[in-house]
């Protein structure tokens, strides 16, 4: 392991609930569901990093408690922030969306069941309170160290029950965690350490897990259980700003999913804070320099029902006509965090870990962009509801030869 070196870092968080009465997304038929009050706050959380000689930044990742952001709040988040702080590139900023179901939507979505129109207002407070926490994570910047970490956590399930003749039945709970198929129960996690005490001064959390605790049946505003484990792990470590990201979770539910119990979520991410936490200390320094940014462009053959069940994003394209979304790729050393633009398999997640340059890769899904299901080839053989809602059944290959070139991009840029 190379010897760390300081970086310059801050961290800030600013709350985005919505009013009562503004409609839930996540289900079918939100303009059924329109929130009765607020479970657990939604929250706009970032994290600024810079060099600390000269003191500059050169990333920021944050997160919004929302399903999906779109290319348009993106951008309006990126050019704010590059306004706001010095120095910040706008194409250096990773804007991600935590994906729980129980907040409003940031734009019309994609589905054929009726939709309820996105508040204009509400984007509004969206984008501006989190261009406001990247600037305030910028301005309480102080010298740090990069420490990473990581524990298991078996929280989730596979909810495609493939029988023997190879097809794919949706079962989204898991009780007695006797599902087989593929899950990733790892969890990797970065601190940032004050240099000299090394008390956790912000935590960045990665797991491949839908935020889909609760169900249609509730009505309250929450980040479901991402928002109960950054509640746990802030009050283990006061001064911490704690931060999480879903990521490759396309078709991994919790086991306990999609129910209307306000407790379940809480106990989910306090078992998911314990786990990290009792992993804390042994967290290893890393070197975080050189530190850059890249963004590739990604190339998505659309599907046949395209622009059916993403009319944001495939509009009046046809079948077989390409759209363009991205891939970014934010270098710190040997660590590199990769974006997915959507709801990436898990086993595409692991294939683009497993073929990176980096040491570590970490994988954000729902990041900069929402295409909906990013499905492997097999799982078009198999069916079921993933494969229904896609805007490409040719996605695998590109996300992953894409990711490789932008991860091989990054590793290659000079100091």
């Amino acid at each position: 392991m190379n010897s760390p070196q300081i970086i310059s870092s801050g961290s800030a968080a600013r709350v985005i609930s919505p009013p009562t009465g503004l409609s839930l997304i996540g289900y079918p038929n939100p303009h059924l569901r329109a929130n009765t009050g607020v479970g657990i706050d939604l929250f706009a959380r970032a994290v600024v990093f810079g060099e600390s000689n000269p003191d500059r930044p050169q990333a920021a990742i944050v997160v919004i408690d929302t399903l999906d952001v779109s290319p348009t709040v993106v951008g309006r988040i990126r050019r704010g922030a590059a306004a706001r702080v010095a120095g910040l590139k706008a194409e250096s900023v990773m804007v991600v969306a935590t994906h729980t179901h129980s907040a409003p939507t940031l734009w019309p979505k994609r589905f054929l069941s009726p939709q309820t129109e996105p508040s204009t207002e509400y984007i509004e407070l969206v984008v501006t309170q989190a261009i406001d926490a990247i600037a305030a994570g910028w301005e309480s910047r102080k010298r740090k160290r990069l420490c990473i970490g990581r524990t298991e956590f078996k929280g989730g399930h596979n909810r495609r029950f493939v029988d023997e003749e190879g097809k794919a039945t949706n079962v989204w709970e898991d009780h007695e965690g006797r599902h087989t198929g593929f899950f990733n129960p790892n969890v990797r996690f970065l601190a940032l350490q004050d240099p000299e005490s090394h008390a956790t001064q912000a935590l960045i959390s990665f797991y491949a897990c839908h935020p889909v605790v609760l169900g249609g049946g509730s009505t309250l505003v929450s980040a479901d259980y991402p928002g109960y484990f950054i509640r746990k792990i802030e009050a283990a470590l006061p001064g911490c700003h704690a931060i999480h990201i879903t990521g490759a979770a396309a078709q991994i539910n919790p086991r306990i999913a999609v129910c209307a119990d306000p407790a379940q979520p809480v106990l989910l991410g306090d078992s998911l804070a314990k786990a990290v936490l009792d992993e804390l200390s042994s967290a290893k320094p890393i070197a975080a320099l050189p530190m850059k940014t890249h963004i590739e462009p990604l190339p998505l053959v659309l599907g046949p029902e395209a622009s059916r069940n993403y009319s944001g994003r495939a509009g009046e394209l046809k079948e077989g006509e390409t759209l363009t979304s991205e891939m970014q790729v934010l270098r710190f050393g040997n660590i590199a965090v990769i974006s997915a633009p959507g709801e990436l398999f898990g086993e595409i997640g692991l294939a683009i870990e497993n073929t990176s340059p980096f040491a570590t890769t970490l994988v954000a899904g729902y990041t900069n962009d929402s295409l909906g299901y990013l499905c492997t080839n097999a799982s078009f053989h198999e069916g079921g509801y993933e494969v229904r809602n896609v805007i490409s059944t040719k996605a695998e290959a590109s996300l992953i030869s894409t990711a490789r070139v932008a991860l091989d991009r990054a590793a290659g840029m000079s100091d």
